[in-house]
């Protein structure tokens, strides 16, 4: 099986050939015995062939049409894949990286069988093994596997992957050095990763077997490189939500805000921060815009709790009306951010209880009026934001 798979990847130009053997393959996709074979070889492949059978199964997926049966074919596959992997970690003769985990890994990813209700002992084996034996020494590609893994397991299983990640010192130590490392990806995936245990600490344990040292500064590095800024701004969001406080974060600078001595900031440091998060609402990529949409509602949420003075300052700050005025301009012309934008509406007029941006009979009113107005025939997934601003404004 091994040796045939090899000779597919390795066929070029002979197309016929490719697609008889393919088709083959797929009618034997049925039993599931093979499935099992399959993936055993898989350990023993060259990498180009391991990647070959990830494709295989994707496009074997991606064709099925009967949706009772799709969700068998992941169940199993899921299921096996699970136990192949578990074998691989407790391989005394051989590393996990010398066996396709990164391939193994993906094709669980791609099965995307975990469900709300329950998680299989396999499962949790697994990301018990990844937490303990996962360092920077390890390629690229595994650990980026292995981060996105654990990624799609939170959304699930918070408390239980967090519990896993944050009692391995050698996770929180990849974590850790991964925060600067050169490969963006690297960086930008450790980021993400923080900003959710971040999110799911609540509750937890005091006493952690490591504490991730950071400075947050307003505009630091990671914030003035488009490339990085969404991730650190995730985290950035994540300690206003959680005032701060987390057991696995030691934030330097502290001290420095009267208000509320855990905040790293400044109260000039605020608006710094308040300003350049408005720059980027008006950047042209949505998932930037949209990041820096949720960081502002969170920040006021947090300095609502803190500083309602502050809250009033910013607010009063003329800027505000000129950014709103472009951002309704560039969003009638491009819908594709509406829904972004609605947002940081939202937001500003929860907060302006005066009404003093958007004051009545004003360009900025009427204009907003004529926005909503022109939207309100658009199929929007959330109709609760608009509801609630048009009667507000109308």
């Amino acid at each position: 099986l091994s040796h045939w798979l090899d000779v597919i990847s390795l066929k070029e130009g002979n197309h016929y050939d490719v697609d008889t053997d393919i088709t083959i393959l797929y009618h034997m996709f049925t039993d599931e015995d093979f499935i099992s074979i399959l993936l055993a070889c898989i350990s023993r492949m060259n990498s180009r062939t391991a990647k070959l059978v990830l494709e295989l199964f994707e496009n074997y997926i991606l064709q099925m049409t009967d949706f009772d049966e799709k969700g068998v074919f992941l169940l199993t596959l899921s299921a096996i894949t699970e136990d192949k992997i578990v074998e691989i970690f407790l391989n005394a003769e051989q590393k996990p990286e010398d066996m396709n985990i990164e391939v193994y890994i993906q094709i669980l990813m791609m099965c995307n069988s975990r469900n709300t209700e329950d998680i299989s002992s396999s499962f949790l084996k697994i990301l018990y093994h990844i937490t303990s034996w996962l360092d920077d020494d390890k390629e690229e590609p595994i650990i980026l596997s292995c981060l996105q893994l654990l990624s799609g397991a939170m959304s699930f299983h918070p408390a239980r992957v967090v519990n896993l990640m944050v009692n391995s010192y050698k996770f929180i130590a990849l974590i850790n050095s991964l925060l600067t490392s050169a490969v963006v990806q690297l960086q930008n995936a450790s980021w993400n990763m923080l900003s959710l245990i971040i999110l799911n600490t609540k509750g937890l344990n005091e006493k952690v077997v490591m504490a991730i040292e950071l400075t947050i500064n307003p505009v630091g590095d990671y914030v003035q490189n488009i490339d990085t800024v969404t991730p650190y701004l995730q985290v950035l969001s994540a300690l206003f939500q959680q005032d701060f406080t987390c057991p696995i974060v030691s934030l330097k600078n502290t001290g420095r805000y009267p208000p509320h001595m855990a905040c790293p900031f400044t109260t000039k440091d605020f608006k710094v921060l308040f300003i350049y998060l408005q720059q980027l609402v008006l950047q042209d990529v949505n998932d930037v815009k949209s990041t820096a949409v949720q960081c502002i509602e969170d920040m006021f949420r947090y300095l609502k709790k803190h500083s309602s003075k502050l809250v009033s300052d910013l607010l009063k700050c003329s800027w505000n009306s000129i950014l709103l005025e472009v951002l309704i301009t560039i969003t009638a012309s491009d819908l594709s951010s509406v829904q972004t934008t609605l947002q940081l509406i939202d937001v500003v007029l929860e907060l302006d209880q005066n009404q003093s941006i958007f004051k009545k009979n004003s360009n900025l009113h009427q204009h907003l009026v004529d926005f909503i107005k022109c939207i309100d025939i658009e199929d929007l997934t959330n109709h609760a934001t608009l509801c609630r601003i048009k009667n507000k404004i109308l």
